[in-house]
């Protein structure tokens, strides 16, 4: 209570200083001289040549300004700047360059900092909104001689800066033109009264690291200063278009387009010739419309329109002809997407379908670059987003670079434009900025520009207040002004919720406080409490944030889907995140490349000591971490059920709203124990939007009644032809399903079964055959194990019940109710063992060994039995006995045998969920198969902290093998894991002192370490601060059997 009445005196206090304060620390002056806010187009001399989009290329009207500029850095804001530093004749041959773009951090000059909520100078200083500090408050100077064509003679100049961090003022020719904060909208300036035209002008720039604006900029991102997308300088007829809005929109029954256009100009320009052509060029409507006063206003009607949508992504394209009455003076032109967004009875609808929401959050992020993103690296993304299904994103947490919008409209993709505003660090009691209306200007005002800027956009849906910046009057007021201002979009806020959590249950909130949202967009709530909240919910229920992607992550998350597909007001959600944020760096002395993240720089700068901010479902180079499989899976489109699957007949449904299946083809086969018997393919699937239809594939029960063992049908649905950004033959969904199950008891009791023979004998612990030899060491253990003289062990079988922490792992230390459990697997780690007996003798046709060691720090009894017959096979039970009277462990991570091998048994091959690893919570995008890999492609090397990974679950069995096929193969009685990486425990568990914080700082040891498990700790996906995952996922403390065969493979 303190400290919350303590911050609101800091707030009150600060805001009674702000008269005396300049500009940059003044939350009412975000600007000066600086352009209204418009919609985004580029305009061209005449409609010969006009293009729709953002890019400039094109128009002989346009100039990069990119480029590398002269620099100097400044130690802070109290260093006084340069006499005459502005002027055309200061000498700047002793500054440094930059680029633009080009953040500074990444160039030479300080540090990124990765803080995930609060500011970057809380080691050591505090908050005192809306004053940052003026200490290591950096200031840059940038300064170009910039030419302006002389064929712009007579027109109004104007710079276009795409994206500044914090802000900007700019003078050009000596003379202060203006200034901005806002750092991810651009800032223009008219600078037709300072430049001269044909000769090189002087531009100069002063940029701050921080301002009174950084306050609404706390993100969980990497913090940089610099300046970001394209700037560029560019002329307009001073008789010019000022603005043009539109909304596209569907009637009667979704059939037809109605385009409602208003626009306004300056003096001078007498009407507009507006054209509207299909996709193929084709002419569809036309019509001069006169201004009045400098507006106008033009409603167009297309019958048979077709629509816009994220599968279906049609687009007209609207030609803009401004004229004086009798010539062009200047034209321009716009996508125009047909589509309709409302809700209606507590759903989301487009177009008049309840579309699912398979979203990420993403951030503007280049591992090299920082916020600088190239158009390739744009168009990239959107390749990445459509090969895993994913059709919505939501722009965290700010509108983004204007040609992401273009490839969004073009490529179909759902946004949630986001408005950059975060106060995340001030919280959202009494003293968050949005209960004080002092603070209401920089909220309405982001949130205004962001609208203005992105109106025309069909790909943009829904508009997004804001992120994690409490609730209040500053919000309401954005709300309203939007709502009045677009009637065409709902919005969303994630902290105005009509249902929270309160002690596991979900409970209704003040409807007057959290009115300020159309849709309940909450984060990080459980599969659980979304089943509770559904019930309460009188709105559409989409996760703004959810499935936190940190680390070897995503396990569980089919449950959300269950519930999406079971529940019609339960619409999908916005996955955290779509890409790691980590930073390449270069190690000049050995030039290894290092993946960097919070905490890599310096001991002074605020930090979070951790990759929190690397939660991608792809890594910061956009390689696939292993659970993008699975949110490919989750989010696929195409579901194949079994309707009489014996006789060849399965159903299809088609999840899709608008678009058929004509796009794809089916190629199925039957697997026989992992062999494919049957197979064939079906080139037209005639099956319709939100469809379901019966298909033959043309086998008959009694062709099944002629193979033998396990039989999986596998269905895979393949692109026919390139389809956007992707290729013919690109899968894009697929399905398995059990036509006859393995028996697997059987084949455990085939393998256990002792075979005859004389030549087995023991001496000690020594066990031998015809060509094998076994030896358990003093503890107990299984320390040798040759086969024709080849060793197959470098390491010996031991109970193994820990596993290197994932992040979700490591984060449970920290939650308030569960980080008992993260004490109970740390007991595990390094437990005081005993040997309590051992006992072996002659059984039969084997030799038996029993061991049984006491566990005393967790008072628990581990008993081993070997059965060994005369061909080296180990018939293998593992026995857990707890002695829960003298000690109450909650679970372990993991329940098996941990060995090592000769790095020379390289291969391993199973029949079990694959390729790519899997947990026993993480399988759904692991058909199951047979497989044959390498050891050194087992350990995931995209995660940016090393920790478990390599693991394959609902094994059949699994072999490891040396290049002349000697080794064992594993089976048991029922699926188990196993794994196979070439680095030891203590390289990836962070609480070893040999621990490597980079992947590229592990090392091989010449060895092969491997893990065979009944089952670990299931990975979780709802958040990385404390969470477990339910019960059926955990490797519960109790009475139980592992049992398991080693079978020698000569």
């Amino acid at each position: 209570m303190k400290r919350t009445l303590l911050s609101l005196l800091m707030v009150l206090t600060a805001l009674s200083a702000i008269a005396a304060e300049p500009r940059h620390r003044d939350p009412n002056v975000n600007s000066v001289n600086r352009e209204p806010m418009r919609s985004t187009f580029i305009v061209y001399p005449t409609t010969a040549k006009v293009r729709s989009g953002s890019a400039i290329d094109a128009s002989p009207l346009y100039r990069s300004i990119d480029g590398e500029w002269r620099f100097l850095w400044l130690e802070s804001v109290l260093t006084p700047n340069p006499a005459n530093f502005a002027a055309t004749n200061f000498d700047d041959s002793e500054w440094k360059t930059m680029p633009i773009p080009g953040m500074w951090e990444l160039n030479g000059y300080g540090d990124p900092v990765y803080i995930s909520h609060g500011w970057p100078w809380l080691n050591w200083a505090d908050n005192t909104p809306p004053f940052p500090p003026k200490e290591r408050n950096h200031k840059g100077l940038y300064r170009r001689e910039i030419e302006v064509p002389a064929e712009w003679q007579g027109k109004q100049v104007y710079v276009h800066f795409g994206s500044v961090t914090s802000n900007i003022t700019l003078w050009v020719n000596g003379h202060e033109v203006g200034y901005s904060e806002d750092s991810k909208l651009e800032a223009v300036f008219d600078i037709t009264p300072y430049v001269k035209i044909g000769v090189k002008n002087t531009f100069t720039m002063e940029v701050h690291r921080w301002c009174d604006g950084t306050y609404f900029e706390d993100q969980d991102m990497w913090r940089m200063t610099g300046f970001a997308r394209e700037s560029y300088i560019y002329a307009r007829d001073k008789r010019h278009i000022k603005d043009v809005k539109f909304v596209a929109s569907l009637q009667n029954e979704y059939k037809d387009g109605v385009l409602d256009l208003t626009a306004e100009a300056t003096k001078g320009v007498k009407a507009l010739n507006l054209t509207l052509l299909d996709g193929s060029g084709k002419r569809v409507q036309s019509k001069s419309v006169a201004f009045a006063d400098g507006k106008l206003s033009w409603r167009c009607v297309v019958k048979g329109v077709k629509a816009w949508s994220a599968e279906i992504p049609t687009l007209y394209t609207l030609v803009v002809e401004a004229t004086d009455g009798k010539k062009c003076i200047e034209a321009t032109a716009f996508d125009v997407g047909f589509r309709s967004v409302e809700i209606r009875n507590k759903q989301l609808l487009v177009n008049g379908k309840a579309v699912l929401i398979k979203g990420v959050n993403r951030h503007e992020m280049n591992p090299k670059n920082g916020y600088v993103l190239s158009k390739e690296d744009m168009e990239n993304d959107i390749r990445t987003l459509k090969e895993l299904n994913i059709n919505a994103v939501r722009t965290c947490h700010y509108p983004d670079d204007p040609y992401w919008y273009d490839l969004c409209n073009r490529y179909g993709i759902y946004l949630a434009s986001e408005a950059d505003v975060e106060t995340h660090g001030y919280g959202y009691g009494p003293q968050c900025l949005a209960k004080h209306e002092e603070y209401l200007h920089s909220h309405l005002e982001r949130n205004q520009r962001m609208v203005l800027r992105g109106y025309n956009h069909p790909s943009i849906i829904v508009w997004s207040l804001g992120n994690e910046a409490g609730n209040g009057i500053n919000f309401h007021k954005c709300y309203d002004w939007i709502k009045a201002y677009d009637k065409s979009r709902p919005t969303m806020y994630p902290m105005a919720r009509l249902v929270r959590t309160a002690n596991g249950n979900a409970v209704k909130s003040d409807p007057k406080v959290d009115y300020n949202s159309d849709i309940e967009c909450p984060m990080y709530a459980s599969p659980a409490i979304c089943e509770k909240y559904i019930p309460l919910l009188e709105r559409p229920f989409i996760l703004s944030e959810y499935a936190h992607a940190m680390g070897n992550a995503m396990g569980g998350f089919y449950r959300y889907w269950d519930l999406v597909r079971k529940y019609p007001s339960f619409q999908g959600g916005f996955i955290w995140d779509f890409a790691d944020q980590a930073l390449e760096w270069r190690d000049p002395k050995d030039g290894k490349v290092y993946y960097r993240y919070g905490g890599c720089y310096n001991d002074f700068d605020a930090k979070h000591p951790g990759p929190m901010h690397c939660n991608g479902v792809v890594a910061a180079t956009r390689e696939w971490q292993p659970h993008a499989w699975e949110v490919k899976h989750q989010y696929q489109d195409i579901w194949t059920t079994d309707k009489d699957a014996q006789n060849g007949v399965v159903e299809l449904y088609n999840e899709n709203c608008f678009r058929n299946l004509s796009l794809y083809r089916l190629e199925w086969e039957v697997l026989a124990d992992g062999v494919r018997k049957l197979s064939g393919n079906v080139e037209n699937l005639n099956v319709q939007p939100q469809e379901r239809k019966a298909l033959q594939l043309g086998y008959k029960s009694a062709d099944l009644a002629q193979l033998e063992g396990e039989l999986i049908l596998t269905l895979r649905y393949i692109l026919k032809a390139d389809y956007q950004l992707l290729k013919a033959g690109y899968e894009v969904a697929f399905n398995q399903i059990t036509l006859r199950k393995g028996d697997i008891a059987k084949a455990y009791a085939a393998a256990a079964t002792p075979a005859k023979g004389t030549q087995l004998t023991f001496e000690g612990r020594k066990v031998k055959g015809a060509d094998f030899e076994l030896e358990f060491c003093g503890m107990g253990y299984l320390t040798t194990y040759k086969l024709g003289g080849v060793p197959l062990l470098d390491e010996p079988l031991k109970p193994a019940f820990y596993r290197a922490m994932t992040e979700n792992d490591w984060a449970v230390r920290a939650g308030k109710t569960t980080r008992m459990h993260y004490h109970s697997w740390k007991m595990w780690r390094t437990p005081y063992i005993q040997l309590d007996s051992f006992r072996i003798a002659k059984e039969g046709e084997q030799v038996v060994v029993r061991t049984k060691h006491r566990y005393s720090d967790v008072a628990t009894v581990i008993e081993m039995t070997y059965k060994i017959d005369s061909r080296g096979t180990i018939v293998v039970s593992e026995r857990m006995v707890p002695r829960r009277e003298s000690f109450e462990c909650l679970d372990i991570l993991r329940y098996g045998v941990a060995l090592a091998m000769p790095d020379s048994f390289d291969r391993i091959e199973f029949y079990g969920a694959g390729p790519h690893e899997s947990y026993n919570d993480r399988t759904t995008g692991a058909p199951i198969g047979r497989y044959a890999q390498s050891v050194a492609d087992q350990y995931c090397m995209t995660h940016v902290r090393p920790q478990e990974s390599g693991a394959h679950s609902e094994l059949r069995w699994w072999r490891i093998t040396n290049a002349k096929g000697v080794g064992f193969e594993v089976v048991s009685d029922i699926y188990f894991m196993a794994n196979a990486i070439p680095y030891p425990l203590s390289q990836i568990d962070k609480l070893d002192s040999d621990y490597r914080p980079h992947p590229v700082l592990l090392e091989k040891s010449g060895k092969t370490y491997v893990n065979i498990d009944m089952k670990q700790k299931g990975l979780d996906c709802v958040n990385t601060w404390g969470t477990i995952p339910p019960v059926e996922d955990r490797v519960l403390y109790k009475e139980q059997q592992f049992n398991f065969v080693l079978r020698p493979l000569r």
